[in-house]
């Protein structure tokens, strides 16, 4: 009798054949390719700030790699925003530069939004950074002439530095700043003025005048608003220019902190003409002066708390001569946070239709609806001042 194999027993012969012959081929086959690591993203700054209907907002660098990939081949897109009334991820763009991309916020609302950029890059693998983003509310009138000078809030004086940049002081530190003057965003060089001057403390700077490559920067020689005294506010120094534009360089050279008592004992002594005794007390006295190389003023008038809009704020041209009144030149708006501070520059007050640049202080001001004063606010990059330009109403009869 002659016993064949069953069809089953067979099948299983070959599977197993075929089950060693595929293992063979496994172990000296070829490997599986690695998967590409994770990409990598940094932004040149994890804050940033911005205005409802400005123009031209400063924006944030973003940088991204990944092993193996070009850089420009990589996928940068916002995914996410805490707050979408601030910023949805629609209001984002990002933009490529020669130096690789370039992100700004067109916000739809006042207030604070956190912002996750993300990076996708070969293999679907990503990456996330998170930007802090803070928008002020939309200005009353002069948006499109509007620029918003961060890094500090409290501006209190400004020269003109040429090249169009200005040299900017606050009176709550002894920085100086040099900003573009058509650009919003961070200055392009700071100087700390304090281990020069020999104060821990700020000296208030509430002045500045140029003559020539010098510029003069005072104190505000006054009383603290509860009417103290504070000794670093009686500091008068000056500093030379050298360069102009974004290559201005500030050089120290010297302070003299005796003035206030200099023009009490002067003023005292000639039956207190000018009433420099009594303006120590509480500060009423006009908000600044400044001048030009053709002996023409402007007095900037307006109330000394930069968040009190119960006065108006105006311009007033003035020729120096004692017994001629100021004219007024322009009314300025209070409705938008802040207080008009600072002068950039003086122009020719005989030309008609003169435009003129301010800077306010809103160091007090409440920019982003939290309650918090601008000047307490926890980022650089979210404190600002507010630049305008306003144009001079010409002046009929009289002195000019």
């Amino acid at each position: 009798m002659t016993v064949r194999p069953s069809p089953v027993r067979r099948m299983g012969a070959v599977g197993a054949a075929g089950a060693a012959a595929l293992l063979v081929a496994g172990l000296t086959g070829p490997a599986f390719a690695a998967q590409p690591p994770a990409p990598a993203i940094a932004l040149s700054a994890g804050y940033l700030s911005g205005a409802v209907g400005a123009i031209g907002d400063p924006g944030v660098g973003v940088d991204v790699a990944q092993a193996g990939a070009p850089a420009a081949s990589l996928k940068v897109t916002v995914t996410a925003s805490s707050d979408p009334a601030v910023a949805r991820v629609g209001d984002v763009r990002v933009d490529r530069t020669r130096d690789g991309r370039r992100l700004t916020v067109h916000p739809r609302g006042r207030g604070h939004t956190e912002l996750t950029v993300t990076v996708t890059g070969r293999g679907g693998k990503s990456a996330a950074a998170t930007l802090g983003y803070a928008a002020s509310a939309r200005v009353s009138t002069g948006a499109a002439g509007t620029r918003y000078l961060t890094g500090s809030s409290d501006a209190s004086a400004a020269v003109d530095a040429g090249g169009g940049y200005a040299l900017v002081a606050d009176d709550e530190s002894n920085v100086l700043r040099l900003y573009d003057r058509s650009r919003s965003g961070a200055p392009v060089r700071t100087w700390d003025l304090g281990p020069a001057l020999g104060v821990k403390k700020e000296v208030d700077i509430e002045a500045a005048a140029r003559v020539g490559d010098t510029v003069y920067w005072t104190g505000s020689l006054g009383n603290k608003k509860d009417g103290t005294y504070k000794a670093e506010r009686n500091t008068v120094f000056t500093t030379k220019i050298t360069g102009s534009g974004a290559a201005t360089e500030v050089t120290f050279t010297a302070a003299y902190k005796g003035l206030r008592e200099d023009l009490i004992a002067w003023d005292t002594a000639h039956a207190h003409r000018y009433g420099f005794a009594a303006g120590t007390a509480a500060g009423q006295v006009p908000k600044r002066i400044d001048g030009n190389a053709a002996d023409q003023y402007l007095i900037l008038a307006g109330s000394w708390a930069a968040d009190d809009k119960s006065d108006p704020y105006a311009l007033y041209s003035w020729d120096g001569v004692p017994g001629h009144a100021p004219k007024k030149r322009a009314d300025l708006p209070t409705a938008d946070p802040g207080g008009w501070e600072a002068v950039v520059a003086v122009p020719d007050l005989r030309v008609p239709g003169a435009r003129v640049q301010l800077i306010t202080d809103s160091g007090s001001a409440d920019l982003y609806g939290d309650g918090a004063e601008a000047k307490d606010l926890g980022h650089p990059e979210w404190k600002k001042s507010r630049s305008a330009w306003f144009t001079l109403d010409s002046v009929r009869g009289g002195h000019r």
